[in-house]
């Protein structure tokens, strides 16, 4: 909206064609949402993404955090590889969960979550 509160985002169904992925034409929804968590194979963060949110990177593309959290800045959380690097599953599901506590402290002002 704008004050810039995610109310909906836009999606569409894709397929592979020759080892490339493409859109399936006619298949865009508009879906209401209030929070979007992107998991995605890394490679490094989209420059988009960087540009439309202003976050800062690392020498290694991950997006900078404050010191021993995953809050990026204001209102904004990374976890996994876009907050240590491409590595193990295992990592980013122990992110997740970490960065999740700090996400329910920040809504809430404590978490119950262990």
């Amino acid at each position: 909206d704008e004050k810039k509160n995610l109310k909906q985002i836009k999606t569409v169904k894709v397929h592979f064609n020759n080892g490339k992925l493409e859109e399936v034409k006619g298949s865009e929804q508009i879906l209401d949402c209030d929070l979007l968590l992107i998991a995605a194979g890394f490679i490094g963060v989209e420059d988009d993404l960087k540009k439309s949110f202003k976050l800062e990177t690392t020498q290694r593309n991950t997006i900078v955090t404050q010191p021993n959290s995953y809050q990026v800045k204001d209102k904004y959380f990374t976890a996994g590889d876009c907050h240590r690097g491409q590595s193990l599953v295992v990592w980013a599901i122990h992110e997740g969960k970490e960065c999740a506590k700090e996400v329910d402290t920040y809504l809430m002002g404590y978490t119950n979550m262990e």
